[in-house]
């Protein structure tokens, strides 16, 4: 509806018969003497009684109304609105229109938003209307107060399917004079709408009558081939690059950039249906560096924000993926960082397979037959020497889901640790540092089975492992560190935490002497009577760990170069049971058991004071 509902006290008897169709009682009112007050009576709207019947599509009291000498053909509603604007913007109104054009109607009033009758009739894809109204001289070109001509009302309200519609009544506006390279309020011209909404005959119409039209720009700096590329029209962009080919005084820069910086190609990876369809076309005519000087836009990080994984196989293939990074301090990214982020913050740059580490774990929508290539395709990544970048398998250990409520009792299945493991591995087979300074906060941030898996692969030795004052930091960091994230946790989530470092690693013993349970339980302000129920989730804790601690305790670990990792291990002259023993292999089930003991724990067991 166009105004405030009609108040029924305001509306005379008069516009209620042609409201009704009743047109003899509209005659008899007539015969009674209404007169001008009562033909010419507004309502509370503005709408006189020859809106009622234009609205109505009372044809036979419109024609009596006609008929009558007060009327007013032309009369305007409170918001501008005429007989005819009524007609013109209503379906299966022709008659009506007719009827009032007919009868001399201006078909160039415009209501209040400045859209004439002509306007309302090319939103409607009315073909019939529209050449009524041109054939009596209405103004093709007229603009609205968004500055959108006819020609962009057309564009704007139709689909795919009305393609062929719009071609004929575009074909009507050409005949008229229509200029084609008519900017409305955002310098949208009618091949950029055509372009973006898939319309590839329009599109050759549009040419062949203006090829201006080709390097023309939106207000931002878009030009036709990046906004196709943003819809993933693929058909669109040949035939753009095709026309740009034959008119090379006219000929589309692929290198251009948008007033904030962004490419074609950054428009491609929004499209994950012909995305890499698009970059393979784009990227052979794209200059390299200039998508690397985008500083804004890390078209690497961008495809993966749009969760564009063919597309990153394909940057992979023409672009070195080491040559993007984005900085988390100033780039518009946080959001697709956890917030725990800002504990690491002496790394400030994220390279391509650190962000896409950082994805797989807080999204988990990679595709598992994609994994390992995707992994692959970036493993360059790997030899990244900027001091301020995170290293990726840093990335693959300290970075949690925004869903893992206490950041270690997330489930864990045994195809997820399986998936995991084969990423680290690859990781492991390029390139194996040593994270023994950053221990504190791989085992502060880390879930479980990702130091594991670490700790498997050779990233964390035996040694740092034994070394009680990192140890001791990382217990006291536990609640710091989990209350300075977005996430809120209750005591009894720090407390299993806490318990569950100290038990992984073997750093104290319950049945030492020594040890006491009271002070963490005090520390976190728990209730004695949760006691006896820590020390069954102590003894659950216990089950599927004896390797991995063993294993941290053990001489021969600490003996060897490097430490255990998987490829120095299988080359030892030991027996398999043993070697499985060193490589974690015996325990998995029960490691994955005990993560989902605890689960159940915490999901079952009433927080005290509920």
């Amino acid at each position: 509806m166009f105004f405030d509902a009609a108040r029924p006290e305001t509306v005379n008897s008069v516009a209620v018969a042609c409201r009704n169709n009743d047109v003899e009682l509209l005659k008899a009112k007539i015969s009674e003497g209404c007169g001008r007050d009562g033909l010419r009576h507004k309502d509370n709207r503005g709408w006189e009684p020859i809106h009622e019947a234009c609205q109505a599509k009372a044809l036979d009291c419109l024609r009596v109304l006609l008929e009558q000498d007060c009327v007013d053909i032309n009369a305007l509603s409170w918001a501008g609105f005429t007989p005819l604007n009524i007609a013109a913007s209503q379906d299966s109104s022709f008659q009506v229109a007719k009827i009032l054009v007919e009868h001399g109607a201006d078909v160039n009033i415009c209501e209040d938003m400045g859209l004439s009758p002509l306007h309302q009739a090319t939103i409607r894809r009315d073909r019939h209307l529209v050449d009524i109204l041109l054939k009596n001289r209405a103004n093709v070109n007229k603009k609205s107060v968004w500055s959108t001509t006819p020609l962009h009302t057309l564009l704007n309200e139709a689909s795919l399917q009305d393609e062929e519609i719009v071609m004929e009544i575009l074909q009507l506006l050409i005949a008229q004079g229509a200029e084609l390279d008519i900017g409305d309020e955002n310098e949208l011209t009618s091949l950029l709408i055509a372009a973006q909404k898939g319309f590839l005959e329009v599109c050759k119409i549009l040419l062949d009558n203006c090829i201006r039209l080709l390097n023309m720009e939106a207000e931002d700096g878009a030009n036709a081939v990046m906004l196709a590329c943003q819809e993933g029209h693929s058909h669109i962009v040949k035939h753009l690059l095709k026309v740009s080919d034959k008119n090379p005084e006219l000929a589309i820069d692929l290198n251009k950039k948008t007033i904030d910086g962004a490419m074609a190609v950054h428009f491609s990876v929004r499209s994950k249906e012909h995305g890499a369809e698009l970059l393979e076309l784009l990227l052979k005519r794209t200059r390299s560096q200039e998508i690397v000087d985008a500083k804004k836009y890390s078209i690497f990080h961008l495809a993966m924000i749009y969760e564009n994984w063919e597309c990153v196989l394909t940057l992979a293939k023409y672009l070195q993926p080491l040559a993007f990074h984005i900085d988390i301090t100033k780039q518009p990214f946080q959001d697709e960082v956890p917030e725990n982020y800002s504990l690491w913050s002496k790394y400030t740059l994220l390279n391509p397979l650190a962000f896409l580490l950082i994805n797989q774990i807080k999204r988990e929508t990679i595709p598992p037959s994609l994994i390992k290539t995707l992994v692959q395709c970036l493993v360059s990544c790997l030899f990244d020497y900027k001091r301020n970048s995170l290293p990726p398998a840093l990335a693959f250990a300290i970075f949690k889901a925004d869903n893992d409520d206490n950041l270690f009792l997330l489930h864990y299945s045994q195809q997820k640790l399986q998936e995991r493991s084969e990423m680290i591995r690859i990781i492991a087979a390029n390139k194996r540092q040593n994270f023994g300074k950053d221990l504190v906060q791989i085992l502060t941030l880390g879930h479980p089975a990702d130091i594991y898996l670490l700790f498997r692969e050779g990233f964390i030795n035996a040694s740092d492992l034994s070394d009680e004052n990192k140890l001791s930091r990382v217990i006291k960091n536990v609640p710091r560190v989990q209350w300075g994230t977005k996430n809120v946790f209750d005591n009894k989530a720090l407390a299993m935490k806490h318990l569950f470092l100290v038990k992984l690693f073997g750093f104290f013993n319950l049945h030492k002497k020594h040890f006491n349970l009271a002070p963490i339980l005090v520390h976190y302000n728990m209730h004695g009577k949760d006691c006896a129920n820590y020390l069954e989730m102590w003894q659950s804790m216990s089950w599927g760990m004896k390797s991995l601690q063993s294993l941290a305790r053990s001489k021969l670990h600490l003996m060897m170069p490097g430490g255990i990792n998987s490829d120095n291990v299988v080359q030892l002259p030991i027996p398999a049971t043993l070697r499985y023993f060193m490589l974690f292999q015996d325990k998995i089930e029960e490691l994955l058991i005990s993560l989902q003991i605890i689960r159940k724990y915490w999901a079952y067991r009433p927080v005290f004071g509920e």
